[in-house]
Order: structure tokens, then C-alpha cells, then sequence
């Protein structure tokens, strides 16, 4: 009998995964793919040895952490800051404190990336300068142009089938008053697109039967938030009086 040759799949997971706990779109889960070979009992003493290259013969590939369908990607925060700034001027930590308490994101957005995307914004000309606060924090209003794009965002004009993107787009939608025909378009974005067929023809049937049973899952995420807003259950509200508080975030 010739010897049976197949190959072994590893997932390594990274070693220091996200921030304070919370998964990033720079954490990734390592797929290693490595062949194997398996030896019939009575030919396993008699046969040579042979070393395998895992270096030349291993392939990689990286699977973002949660459920992409088209490659996973991190709801924006450039779109994110637009969206909130349609509730009138603010300042860069104040932006940072609103996309994470408005998301359920708190503690998984980095500062810096908040204010250098500020910086792009104001650069690109969606945002632009608009006085100062009463202890000299420079305030940022939007553009023409970036309450266009924040609309269009909001209404969800480009949705992928995507549930961490998903969930942080849907809350932070619901969370702006004066949004309720935009959420109503941008719910029924994300029910045709966990709707329409994806590739679960070209997967696995477990790996498909996984995928029908998250895209059930959201449909159902979805029916609900949208009755919550129905009976008042979710308020829009507008900017937390509270000011963000500055420093090292907790451990």
C-alpha cells in the first residue's frame, strides 16, 4: 500500500491579542497548511525517512478575527467621526469618547489613529476648524461635502455582509436623532446583503452551514433593533455633557 500523503491545518492565535481584551483588524488568527504523510503499520519501519521543507512547502494565510464574507474590514472610523459630527461641532477626544460609547466599543479605538484621521478629514476637506472650546480645544464642524458622505453612510449607499461592521454601524446610526428614515434604509441594506447568496457554494457544507446560521443570526439582530426603535427602547441622544476624561487607559 503507498503511503497516504495529506495535509495538517494549524490555527495560531496571535500572542498578544487586541487592546485591553478587544480584537483589532490587526490581530489575526494564523492559518498554516503543512503536508503530512501517512505510512501503512507494516511498511512504517521499513521505509526511509524523508525531511519535509516546511518553509518552502507551508503556505500561509490570514483570517481576520470574526466573520468576513469579502474580507473583513473594521467599520470606518473616518465615516464613524463624520456621522457623529453631524451633531454639530466637537473636538478630537470628544469624537474618540462618542464612536466608542455610541459602538460598544470602549477601549478598542486608539487616540492617535482618532486625530490623525481628524487631521485627513480636514485635509481632504470634509472637516473643517470651527473656534475653539472655552479652555482652547480647537472644535471641528463639517464640511458641505462630508455631511454628504456622513448621509450617504448613514443610509447605508455601501454594506457588506459583515457582523462586527454591521453591529457598530447599526448602534452608531441609532444613536443619532433625526436618523429614523436613514436607519429604516440602512437595516434593509444589511437584511438584503445577509440575505443575498454568498459563497456558500464554493465552501465546505459545515463551513456553509456556519455561515447560513450567522446570516440567520443577523437577520434576527437586525428584526430586533429595528423593534426596539419602534418602541423607544434605543434613544437617540446628542452629546454627553460629561467631558471625556484624559490619560492612560486602565489595565
Amino acid at each position: 500500500m503507498p503511503p497516504f500523503v495529506f495535509s495538517i491545518r494549524e490555527v495560531r492565535l496571535p500572542q498578544r491579542p487586541g487592546v485591553n481584551g478587544c480584537p483589532t483588524k490587526r490581530d489575526r488568527y494564523e492559518v498554516v497548511t503543512r503536508p503530512a504523510v501517512l505510512l501503512p503499520r507494516q511498511a512504517a519501519t521499513s521505509m526511509p525517512t524523508r525531511s519535509v521543507n516546511h518553509k518552502a512547502a507551508t503556505r500561509r494565510s490570514l483570517y481576520s478575527v470574526g466573520h468576513c464574507q469579502k474580507g473583513c474590514v473594521a467599520v470606518s472610523l473616518r465615516s464613524s467621526m463624520l456621522a457623529v459630527l453631524t451633531l454639530g461641532p466637537a473636538y478630537g477626544l470628544q469624537l474618540h469618547h462618542e464612536i466608542e460609547a455610541r459602538t460598544s466599543r470602549v477601549g478598542c479605538i486608539n487616540v492617535g489613529q482618532t486625530y490623525s484621521t481628524l487631521s485627513r478629514l480636514t485635509i481632504a476637506g470634509y472637516v473643517a476648524p470651527a473656534g475653539v472650546t472655552d479652555d482652547a480645544l480647537p472644535l471641528y464642524r463639517l464640511t458641505d461635502a462630508g455631511r454628504a458622505e456622513a448621509e450617504a453612510w448613514l443610509a447605508g449607499h455601501t454594506v457588506e455582509a459583515e457582523w462586527s461592521a454591521m453591529v457598530a454601524h447599526v448602534l452608531l446610526a441609532a444613536s443619532l436623532p433625526g436618523v429614523p428614515d436613514g436607519l429604516r434604509e440602512l437595516i434593509r441594506a444589511y437584511r438584503a446583503a445577509w440575505t443575498s447568496p454568498g459563497q456558500g457554494g464554493a465552501l465546505a457544507p459545515s463551513a456553509a452551514y456556519a455561515n447560513d446560521l450567522l446570516a440567520s443570526a443577523a437577520r434576527r439582530w437586525l428584526d430586533d433593533v429595528e423593534a426596539r426603535c419602534a418602541t423607544g427602547e434605543l434613544v437617540a441622544r446628542g452629546y454627553d455633557d460629561n467631558r471625556p476624561r484624559r490619560g492612560r487607559r486602565p489595565r
